[in-house]
């Protein structure tokens, strides 16, 4: 069974300072991306964003922070507190929580079809329907 693997362009060359400052990042890009995340699954954004650990709002997450590090120029902190818990707003997931949370999402994308064409099929909706001022394709 062949794997299709997803790869990102690095330019050869391109260091963190030279890339969009995150003020420059329109907050718009990263309410869109997370209103069409929890739109196509389904999952209310307070929710996805608790505590909890169910499955399904872990891999809602876990696919949140994807697409912002795949759309956005944002740190792996401020992906975190992107992410973090409104009841508790001192604290947001650490840049290794989303660390994890990337390299978990490409291992169940490499070894179930069924994540890889929800995730596919998200990232498809997100650029017909968000416009990107500068989509930032990185490694992951």
């Amino acid at each position: 069974m062949s794997v299709l693997k997803i790869q990102f362009w690095v330019i050869p060359g391109l260091r963190r300072q030279d890339m969009p400052k995150t003020d420059n990042i329109s907050s718009a890009n990263v309410k869109s991306i997370c209103d069409a995340v929890c739109i196509y699954l389904q999952i209310p954004f307070p929710l996805l964003i608790t505590k909890s650990r169910k499955r399904e709002l872990v891999r809602g997450r876990y696919i949140l922070m994807r697409m912002l590090r795949q759309y956005t120029a944002l740190s792996l902190a401020e992906i975190g507190n992107c992410v973090k818990d409104q009841t508790d707003p001192r604290k947001g997931k650490d840049h290794t929580t989303v660390i994890h949370g990337l390299k978990a999402i490409q291992n169940e994308m490499d070894t179930n079809p069924n994540i890889r064409h929800l995730v596919m099929e998200l990232e498809f909706t997100i650029e017909q329907e968000t416009v990107l001022t500068s989509p930032t394709n990185r490694q992951i």
